[in-house]
């Protein structure tokens, strides 16, 4: 009952307006990540019980959470820097 309520009260709420102020960039990236779910640590940790962990080989997903697109795309993140030190002369104010 008190459920019907609410979706009738969301269905009458007037539309929200857009706050967030638009920049021409993206907030997001549309790819997602692959699912890693089945990697954890506790798994790799459980399977190689009694083994020497120096020797385990650990993938590289424990350690690079993110997916290889936004993990190549944060390059060019300040690549408005780059540009305006490529445009300056004096070698000390490019670095």
């Amino acid at each position: 009952m008190a459920s019907r309520k609410y979706r009738a009260s969301l269905s009458k709420a007037p539309p929200k307006q857009n706050t967030i102020k638009n920049t021409g960039r993206r907030t997001a990236l549309p790819a997602v990540c692959p699912d890693n779910s089945h990697v954890g640590l506790m798994t790799i940790l459980y399977n190689n019980i009694g083994k020497d962990l120096s020797r385990v080989s650990m993938p590289a997903a424990l350690n690079e959470p993110v997916c290889l697109l936004q993990r190549l795309c944060e390059e060019l993140e300040y690549s408005d820097l780059l540009d305006t030190a490529n445009h300056t002369d004096d070698p000390y104010q490019r670095m």
